[in-house]
């Protein structure tokens, strides 16, 4: 019985200390990406899109953004790193917005790359990259 009583006690324990590295993990990579999308919409807007990112496609965007790692980003690499990135993205003149999906973390993001900070983390699974892109985009 006592013996019981302690399992459920420690099985208790290591699910609330579990929570948090969750979060904070979420947090890291919201953080990452949005850092890493400011930084990157300034690079390509002065160098290889020559001020115009009107043309810039989900593949490049996966490339540059790969390129631009610098290497304290280790949430980001772990989502790029799950094999074929889920990535929705559009290119306006001077700016982009883009969606990407944690498959393993059953979580998508969306962020305006000019602005600091993501504007959108969701879990949900019954919308498409697609349809969060475009509901991000006219929410703008």
């Amino acid at each position: 019985m006592k013996i019981a009583i302690l399992f459920l006690i420690a099985l208790f324990l290591s699910s609330c200390t579990a929570l948090p590295l969750k979060e904070d993990s979420k947090k890291a990579f919201r953080e990452e990406f949005t850092t890493i999308n400011k930084r990157l919409a300034g690079k390509l807007w002065k160098g290889k899109y020559e001020r115009n990112l009107s043309t810039l496609t989900s593949d490049d965007y996966l490339i540059q953004l790969r390129a631009e790692l610098l290497g304290g980003e280790e949430t980001l690499k772990l989502v790029l790193d799950e094999g074929n990135p889920r990535v929705a993205l559009k290119g306006v003149n001077r700016d982009f917005y883009v969606c990407l999906r944690s498959v393993k973390a059953d979580v998508y993001s969306c962020d305006q790359a000019i602005p600091y900070g993501v504007e959108i983390q969701s879990v949900s699974q019954q919308k498409s990259l697609s349809e969060a892109l475009l509901e991000f985009v006219d929410s703008k």
